[in-house]
């Protein structure tokens, strides 16, 4: 979903510059000595370089170096508090030894994240976390280490959902008349069809019926017997009287 983006920000030399605060965007490493006397190396796969490694401080791990994808490139910190809870973690998406995200947890739960979204090393996002799920966001949309932009996710049951509202001012307050519902195209489309449902076209078509069968014609059919009576033969003709004269 795109937003406004801040093309008439003042800076610091704007009229209220006073009242922004400028961000602090470098993106830092949190040094984790992997030469450590006391560090573990682990070799997950078998292939004789290391894969994980553990450092400590006597007893407790204080942090650890992880190969995800096990290309000799460490992917990913994470370091632990005194009660063996993570406190921080860099990650790290672009092979190039570098974190592009740190995120950071209070008594082991996580509460914030900053990113860096455009391989800058400069961060740009900014996610706060409560109970395990993102509620707000903050995003310097032009990389001038000001925000202009906070979106508000207040639809548990959808998490894509925000409101976003922009400064393109550059007084540090968001605009009037910038909000934008980020799912309020889907919520005017209502809801979709429950799963499974038969659309209308896959609908089986009514069967075609038998027609009837054709009736034999009039003319096909048998002509009556006649149940007149027989006709009395006709009578007897007289036979020629052949007798002699009397003498």
């Amino acid at each position: 979903m795109a937003v406004a983006c801040n093309g008439n920000k003042k800076g610091p030399e704007g009229p209220k510059a006073s009242a922004i605060e400028r961000r602090d965007v470098d993106m830092k490493h949190e040094d984790c000595d992997l030469s450590a006397k006391d560090a573990v190396v682990m070799d997950a796969n078998g292939d004789g370089r290391p894969d994980i490694i553990k450092v400590y401080e006597g007893k407790r791990e204080v942090c650890r170096a992880v190969d995800i994808n096990l290309d000799t490139v460490i992917d990913v910190f994470v370091y632990y508090d005194d009660q063996g809870r993570q406190r921080r973690r860099e990650s790290g998406f672009d092979r190039d030894s570098r974190p592009d995200e740190v995120s950071f947890y209070e008594g082991g739960a996580l509460v914030r994240k900053e990113r860096e979204t455009n391989n800058d090393q400069k961060v740009d996002t900014w996610d706060y976390y409560q109970a395990g799920k993102l509620v707000r966001e903050e995003r310097d949309s032009t990389g001038d280490g000001y925000v202009d932009q906070w979106w508000t996710f207040n639809r548990p049951n959808k998490p894509k959902c925000a409101i976003v509202v922009t400064d393109n001012d550059g007084d540090g307050r968001p605009d009037k008349g910038s909000e934008i519902d980020t799912c309020a195209a889907d919520d005017a489309a209502g809801p979709p069809p429950p799963s499974g449902t038969a659309k209308p076209s896959d609908t089986a078509k009514p069967a075609d019926t038998a027609k009837p069968a054709d009736t034999a014609k009039p003319s096909d059919t048998a002509k009556p017997a006649d149940t007149s009576a027989p006709k009395p033969p006709p009578p007897p003709t007289a036979a020629p009287d052949t007798a002699p004269p009397p003498g």
